[in-house]
């Protein structure tokens, strides 16, 4: 897995976060001290629920769903 699948998260996040969409993940990392060696994806989904727990609290319900599952979606592609 690794930075691969990070680089598409940022891709797809970038339109509701801009260039915070990097440091966004990476604050998520260091949040569930996950930041030494590779991921796995039960971290993965980690990093992706709390992002949506994070992106619930600003734009709302409808938009924190379509976000958890358009990083569920390049997870699991990635995994595939």
């Amino acid at each position: 897995m690794g930075s691969s699948i990070e680089k598409k998260m940022i891709e797809f996040m970038r339109p509701l976060f801009g260039d915070m969409a990097r440091k966004t993940i990476e604050n998520q990392k260091e949040k569930l001290k996950l930041t030494k060696g590779e991921l796995t994806h039960d971290q993965y989904i980690q990093i992706i629920k709390s992002i949506r727990t994070l992106c619930y609290k600003m734009a709302g319900g409808p938009v924190a769903d379509k976000l958890e599952a358009g990083l569920m979606q390049i997870l699991d592609a990635e995994r595939s």
